[in-house]
C-alpha cells in the first residue's frame, strides 16, 4: 500500500499544480490575489515530498534487493523528478504577471 501512495503521489502533484494554476490565473488576474500562484506549488511540492519519504521509508523496509527495492527506488526517483518539475514551473509564475 505504502508504495502506491509513493507512485500515486508524484502524478497527482503535478496534475493538481498545473491544473489549479491554468484553473486560477484569470480569478487570480481579476483579483490580485497572487498569493494563491505560491500556495499551490508550497501544497504540491509538500506532496511530492511526502512520497519521496514514504518510497524511502518502504525501501529501507525491504531487506533483500529484490522487486519491492527496486519499485520502492523508482518511486522515490519519480517523486524527486516531478518535484523538479513543479519548482522549474515556479520561476515563470514568479517573474511573469497573471494577466500577461
Amino acid at each position: 500500500m505504502a508504495l502506491a501512495i509513493a507512485f500515486t503521489l508524484a502524478p497527482l502533484a503535478l496534475a493538481l499544480d498545473q491544473g489549479l494554476t491554468y484553473v486560477l490565473v484569470k480569478w487570480v488576474c481579476a483579483t490580485g490575489a497572487t498569493r494563491v500562484l505560491v500556495l499551490i506549488p508550497v501544497m504540491t511540492l509538500g506532496m511530492t515530498v511526502t512520497g519521496a519519504v514514504v518510497g524511502w521509508s518502504a525501501m529501507l523496509a525491504q531487506r533483500t534487493r529484490g522487486p519491492r527495492y527496486l519499485v520502492a527506488l523508482l518511486a522515490v526517483s519519480l517523486n524527486v523528478l516531478f518535484g523538479l518539475l513543479i519548482l522549474t514551473a515556479i520561476a515563470p509564475r514568479q517573474l511573469l504577471s497573471p494577466c500577461e
